[in-house]
Order: C-alpha cells, then structure tokens, then sequence
C-alpha cells in the first residue's frame, strides 16, 4: 500500500485542514515511514504503530479504525498534544502530556480503546485556569463519552483540570485502574449513567488547591444524570481498592435526577479513605443489592436509605495512614 493511500491523499482538502489547525491521523499497514505533516513527526515503526518524535499544539484526532488483532497504537513519546480526540475503535493512546485543551482533553467516543500512561494536565480552560468557575458544565481531564465501552484507562496522572479529573458519561464496560488522580476542581473520578464500569487500584487525593463552594473536590462518585434518549443505566458498577485521600467525600453514590432512579448492584470494596473533609463513605440513593465491605476509613459510611444495602466487615475510626497533604 502506497503512502499517499495510508495516510490520506495530502491534496488541497488536506491541505485546508492542515491550515485550520486539525490534524488527523489515519494509520494503516506501512512497514518504516517518516512523515512532516503541520510540524509533527510521525513514525510509523509498524503494522498500525505510530509514534511522535515532535510536540504539537494542535488537536490530534483519530478517526481509523484497528481491529482486534492488529490495534492503531499512538505513542506520544513523551511529547505534548492539546487536546486528543478518539473516534475508532481497537486504538490505544500512550505516553502523551496533554495540556492547556478548552474542554475534553482526551475524549474517548470509540470502542475497545485503551488510554495509558499519559500526564493530562492544566485543561478544561472553558471553565477557568488556575481559578475555575462554580456554574455551568464543563469537560473532563479524560471523558468516555456516549456510548464508548470496552475502554481501559490507566496508568495516567490527572491533576489541576477545572473540571473532573476521569469521567465515565454513557458509557459501559469500562476498566479505570492503577491511576493517579489529584487536584481537580470537581469529582476525581465520575462515573455517570453508566454500567459495567470498574474504579480499580486508583490513588486519589486533595490538597486544596481547588474548592467548589469552599469545599474541597470528592474523590470518586457514581451518579445518575438525566440524558434524554439514554434512560436510568446505573447498574454493576464498583469501586475496588482504591485510596481516597483528603477529599470532601471519599466515596459516594449520589442521588439520581429521575424520580425512579437507583444505585443498583454497587460494590464499594477494599478501599482506604482517610483525612476526608465531609464524609468518607456515602449513600445518597435508593439502593437494590448494594454492597459496601473490607474498607479502612477514619469515619463510618453514611447511609441514607438503608434497605438494600449490605455493609461487612468495614474498619472504620482508625487513625489515618496518610498525610493531610500527600497521598
């Protein structure tokens, strides 16, 4: 397969885009090229790899497809990008530090994709920088996106977003392990309306830097917000030996906005919450088989609604492990 037809036809359509500061990358079967496209170097060291030899202030959006067998692996090589877009599917995004996006900084709307080992830091301006804002929406260090699934996030640091730091929106089948997720102006990790999603091995803390409404940023939380076309899918979602640290919430499920709403089927397991500034396990919802055990926290877990909970074996009130300000 010639170059032109890997990496599109680099013609006046091409060309256009590159002027408007969009930069796509479609990676297909090539054995050793180097290519100068808009300042970036590219190496494409085999079937589908693609590594970056140079940083870019651009949006890197990928819109190819892998498969199974033969994924598209993007490797940032330690460089920087803006902003990263996923659209296909079977890619996996590694070692990048991305910095200064307006929202998103990565965006995940593909299938069977993998997010590791990247700095995602300093972005969502939309909302602030240095100071964030208390009204309106915002993005995410890293946001999976409406029907996303198959999607594995870890090995990243997320820090200093003015937005939340890893959020799971939409989406299902989900791995979020072995992060580490600090200082970011909302929720650490979010996972919202979503199913199969598992918050795994994570270490995340607070030290202050951002408050919202002069509290500090909860940890990690599952929530139920209304989209239409979507419907109430909160359900067989965990979190599972994490460290919260210095957080208002540690842990918390909060109340659906729909009056039928539930926590269904929810495992909070084996975690460490400690140096909370409001609670450190919390229940805000209707609960249907939800399973709260084996977790060491220096305050009991609050349950509002009681029927359909289970709590077992938790070690609660215990001098802290941690410093007030590191992990």
């Amino acid at each position: 397969m010639t170059q032109t037809n890997v990496y599109r036809n680099l013609n006046k359509e091409t060309i256009q885009k590159i002027k408007k500061r969009r930069l796509t990358v479609i990676v297909s079967i090539i054995i050793v090229v180097v290519i100068l496209v808009a300042d970036i170097i590219l190496v494409v060291t085999k079937s589908n790899d693609v590594i970056f030899k140079s940083n870019t202030t651009e949006t890197l959006e990928i819109t190819q497809s892998g498969t199974k067998l033969n994924p598209i692996i993007v490797d940032g090589n330690g460089g920087t990008a803006q902003c990263i877009k996923v659209e296909g599917n079977y890619v996996t995004v590694r070692n990048f530090v991305v910095e200064n996006c307006e929202s998103h900084a990565i965006l995940i709307l593909g299938n069977n994709v993998i997010v590791e080992n990247n700095t995602v830091r300093n972005s969502v301006t939309e909302n602030g920088k240095g100071e964030c804002f208390t009204e309106g929406s915002w993005g995410s260090g890293i946001k999976l996106g409406l029907g996303s699934h198959d999607v594995t996030v870890r090995g990243n640091k997320v820090h200093e977003n003015c937005g939340e730091g890893i959020a799971s929106t939409r989406s299902f089948n989900v791995l979020i392990e072995n992060n580490q997720v600090w200082d970011n102006f909302s929720v650490g990790i979010y996972v919202d309306n979503s199913y199969n999603v598992k918050v795994s091995n994570n270490l995340v803390y607070c030290t202050g830097v951002y408050l919202r409404d002069g509290k500090r940023p909860n940890g990690i939380a599952f929530a139920e917000e209304s989209y239409e076309g979507w419907g109430l899918q909160r359900r067989d979602n965990s979190a599972v030996n994490n460290k919260v640290n210095g957080c208002n919430t540690g842990i918390g499920s909060w109340e659906s906005e729909e009056e039928t709403g539930k926590e269904v089927r929810l495992l909070i397991e084996g975690n460490q919450v400690f140096n909370t500034t409001g609670r450190s396990i919390e229940l805000n919802t209707v609960n249907e088989d939800v399973i709260v055990k084996n977790n060491i926290s220096d305050k009991p877990a609050f349950v509002r609604h009681p029927e359909g909970v289970t709590l077992v074996e938790n070690i609660e009130d215990v001098a802290t492990p941690f410093s007030q300000t590191s992990p």
